[in-house]
């Protein structure tokens, strides 16, 4: 029962601390829905795909010309992974 109740706090501490990937920064293209750009984004800090990509429309609604332009300057810069 100990065992069980230290697991249990483990796995929720760990789940819920945003930890950096020591993993380079690359393009995800198993989860990639244009070039892979956001899921490795997501891929290498921890967050939800979703979150990126979400955050990735408003920026591009907000402020167009220059999401637009660093979104294509990380496709095509990012390695694939």
């Amino acid at each position: 029962m100990q065992y069980q109740r230290q697991y249990y706090r483990e796995k929720y501490y760990n789940h819920h601390e945003k930890v950096v990937n020591d993993e380079t920064l690359a393009k995800d293209k198993r989860h990639e829905k244009i070039s892979g750009v956001c899921a490795g984004l997501a891929r290498h800090y921890s967050y939800p795909r979703w979150g990126i990509r979400l955050a990735a429309i408003f920026a591009l609604f907000t402020f167009p010309m220059i999401t637009l332009i660093a979104y294509i300057v990380a496709a095509i810069i990012l390695p694939n992974r």
